[in-house]
């Protein structure tokens, strides 16, 4: 499935996961994370992470099962999740594709869930998450049967990020990233505001990893 993002916005498609990847590298600080399809139906209806896990449930219940829309609709609520736990915590627009998986870290590390929990969500929940995306161009990373229950540690993902303390994760990015410098992570003053799922959420700062 070939992936559309952008690049100083201009439009740019790469038809597999590698090319891409080398691109975001590349452009690292220019590559939007909004990527094809994310708000391709938000002219129609609204999502949040919970409605593209529902969507992923759907698809995975066909018959023959949709793996494709199953695993985009799958990674697109982990990728929700993450963005509207920093836009809500601090209008922070996390802007790449680096930069969700950076700030997916930083957030379970500030938490104080146990580090069982912790490491659950890391590698369970958002490291498959990321496995997922990659199945959307030929990785095979997960049998058909294996789908039902990724996308259940993707909803527990969800449920804990909706449950994070938001005042003191922005404490803590203000500490590290704003009264303090970070290598390779750009943060940058913003403003207006931004669609996610149809949303929209204010922005005061954008950030490149």
């Amino acid at each position: 499935m070939p992936k559309e993002f952008f690049v100083n916005g201009d439009r740019l498609t790469c038809d597999d996961q590698e090319t891409f990847d080398r691109l975001r590298d590349q452009f690292k600080e220019n590559v939007l994370v909004d990527e094809r399809g994310f708000e391709s139906q938000e002219a129609m209806e609204k999502y949040t992470a919970t409605t593209f896990l529902a969507k992923a449930r759907h698809y995975l219940s066909l018959a023959p099962p949709d793996i494709m829309q199953s695993a985009e609709k799958a990674w697109f609520g982990a990728v929700y999740a993450v963005k509207e736990l920093y836009l809500t915590a601090g209008n922070i627009d996390i802007k790449s594709h680096n930069g969700l998986s950076f700030f997916c870290d930083f957030a379970i590390d500030c938490s104080s869930l146990p580090f069982e929990r912790r490491r659950f969500l890391r590698n369970s929940c958002w490291g498959n998450a990321e496995k997922l995306h990659q199945d959307l161009y030929g990785s095979s990373n997960f049998r058909t049967s294996e789908y039902s229950e990724l996308i259940r540690n993707i909803e527990a993902f969800v449920t804990t990020f909706s449950q994070l303390d938001r005042a003191h994760l922005f404490k803590e990015f203000h500490k590290s990233f704003i009264a303090s410098t970070a290598p390779n992570v750009d943060v940058r003053k913003a403003s207006g505001y931004v669609k996610l799922g149809g949303y929209s959420f204010k922005r005061d700062y954008a950030v490149f990893v």
